[in-house]
């Protein structure tokens, strides 16, 4: 992205450090690798490249760095099936988050 952040790190280069910075182990990661493990295997073709990289927990590093490879690719005219499956994952994750705060419970994922 064109936004600026702290230190005059701009788009995901910002969010990639906020990533490393918060960690990979809140709860609420674990709920959005089960989301994502549980897409039928066929319905992005970067789905099987994630779960392998992404083994037994969720990186927020490697799937930052991941989402600016997709807007690069959709941006010089690529297919851009990889930006909206990373967009289908941000707003698992983003739903994911706002529950968790509100004190939702949400069964391995809906």
């Amino acid at each position: 992205g064109r936004h600026m952040g702290e230190f005059g790190m701009q788009g995901f280069q910002n969010a990639e450090f906020w990533a490393g910075a918060s960690g990979d182990d809140h709860p609420v990661l674990e709920e959005v690798r089960t989301g994502v493990f549980s897409l039928p295997k066929d319905s992005f073709t970067c789905l099987p490249k994630v779960l392998e990289e992404h083994g037994d927990c969720w990186d927020l590093k490697a799937f930052t760095r991941m989402s600016a490879r997709a807007a690069a690719s959709r941006d010089q005219g690529g297919d851009g099936q990889d930006a909206v499956f990373c967009e289908k994952v941000m707003n698992l994750k983003f739903r994911l988050l706002l529950d968790h705060l509100a004190g939702k419970k949400h069964a391995k994922s809906q």
